[in-house]
């Protein structure tokens, strides 16, 4: 059988069952690569996972490359480097080439990659940070990190609004000062979902390590029950799509998870968790915990329509027009917003926020107005766009007033014009001090004694 009667069975078998093989690459030379795959990450030959176990460089430069889209691939693919410890034929040379031509994975320096160290927290995190546009303000959070060559994307973690964590390591071993919130795992998960990659990674089953000139391929699984039942029997979750474990003796089983269903997605995060007897078997409480809460989501809350993109929802007025004091507006798209189920549309409160604080004319149909928000008891709900609903003319000498009331209202504009005024008064006052006088006095003085003069005496 060819290559390619092969990738064409198998994508047909990946299409028959896409709720189990979501998105994943085919395992094929780099060139070749699609966008469908079984896993991506692997055992090894003894049929062992080792998840204590470290992960290489090369490894994790393979694991990403496999998972780039075609767009992406396209146009950037390489073969070649400049690492003298990373030749042609070393079976990770593509994925190591191409992610350190795309900057997003870096070798130690110019000449060497060292493809077999194992990763380090602080390097797995700059990887998955190259891929957030987001920057850093460049202020200091932390103690241990000053000078550390991943000091902006550790800052970056703090500035999504991280306020009850604190890196005592960058290994995750138990320190006293080395601690998080569920809210701040939260908050760190929302924005890595955000990126398909993430995505990708967290909700896949397995990966199959190719096969090298030193191993035959290896296969590794994920470890979240609620997505994969090949470590454990009795947690999957219909709708999960990830994300994390974690497990150490004094932190307990830690699970963030996800899950999407009818369009609502929601997270959850259970830290610290124990096993417990249940019904004659020991569970882990992660994962028992973890779906109660989905379920919660699910059970209390729901998508409700507030407004359609064609409801007209509120006036708004406008200046400098004699035709209309005040314009329609509607959403600039349909608004649904998850809420509590004992909460309906009309017990939102609206706030409506204009541009400029006044909608001036003149104004077109479809014109983008302002803001609206809808919040419940202190919450923001949704936030969306207002359209003028009809066109608005301008009077042009209202306009022209309010112009150059503006102009003058300026800070600037008023300094300006007392200095003016100020120039103009000293110059008219040094005009006039230096004004030649007459040599025989005024006009005033002269004539005065004329008037006064009534005839010599006799």
């Amino acid at each position: 059988m060819s290559v390619t009667d092969y990738n064409a069975r198998l994508y047909e078998k990946m299409k028959a069952e896409q709720d189990k093989y979501r998105g994943w690459l085919l395992h094929q030379e780099p060139s070749e690569i699609l966008n469908h795959t079984y896993e991506y990450i692997v055992g090894h030959n003894d049929g062992n996972v080792y998840p204590n176990g470290l992960i290489s460089r090369a490894e994790t430069a393979t694991v990403f490359f496999r998972l780039l889209k075609d767009e992406v691939l396209d146009g950037n693919l390489l073969t070649s480097n400049t690492y003298s410890d990373v030749p042609d034929d070393y079976w990770a040379n593509t994925a190591i080439s191409t992610m350190t031509g795309l900057g997003i994975v870096q070798g130690r320096s110019t000449m060497t990659f060292d493809p077999k160290a194992p990763i380090t927290r602080a390097q797995f995190a700059a990887i998955c940070a190259r891929f957030d546009t987001g920057k850093s303000s460049g202020e200091q959070t932390f103690s241990d990190i000053k000078g550390h060559w991943a000091e902006k994307y550790i800052e970056r973690a703090a500035e999504l609004g991280c306020e009850g964590t604190h890196f005592a390591n960058t290994n995750g071993l138990p320190d006293p000062d080395h601690y998080t919130t569920a809210w701040d795992i939260y908050l760190i998960a929302r924005e890595a979902m955000k990126h398909d990659l993430f995505m990708t990674i967290c909700g896949s089953k397995s990966y199959d390590v190719p096969a090298t000139n030193k191993s035959d391929v290896r296969e590794l699984h994920s470890t979240n029950a609620l997505i994969s039942n090949w470590r454990m029997l009795g947690y999957l979750y219909d709708y999960a799509d990830g994300l994390k474990t974690g497990f150490t003796d004094e932190a307990g089983y830690c699970l963030a998870a996800s899950a999407l269903k009818d369009g609502r997605r929601f997270i959850s995060v259970v830290l610290g968790s124990d096993t417990k007897v249940i019904g004659g078997e020991t569970k882990i409480m992660s994962f028992v915990d973890s779906a109660t809460l989905l379920d919660w989501g699910y059970n209390s809350f729901t998508m409700q329509t507030v407004f359609t993109k064609d409801d007209l929802i509120q006036e708004l007025p406008v200046s400098l027009s004699k035709q209309a004091s005040a314009v329609l507006v509607h959403p600039a798209e349909d608004v649904e917003v998850l809420l509590p189920n004992d909460v309906t549309p009309d017990m939102l409160e609206r706030k409506v926020t204009v541009y400029g604080g006044t909608a001036l004319a003149p104004i077109e149909a479809e014109q983008e107005l302002g803001e609206m928000t809808l919040s419940y008891d202190g919450y923001d709900y949704a936030t969306f766009k207002l359209l003028a609903a009809d066109s608005v003319s301008v009077n042009r000498f209202l306009q022209g007033k309010y112009y150059i009331s503006w102009f003058f209202s300026k800070t600037l504009v008023k300094i300006l014009t007392v200095v003016v005024l100020l120039l103009v008064l000293l110059i008219v006052i040094w005009a006039k001090k230096l004004r030649p006088q007459s040599r025989y006095g005024s006009r005033r003085n002269k004539n005065k004694g004329f008037r006064n003069y009534r005839g010599r005496r006799r």
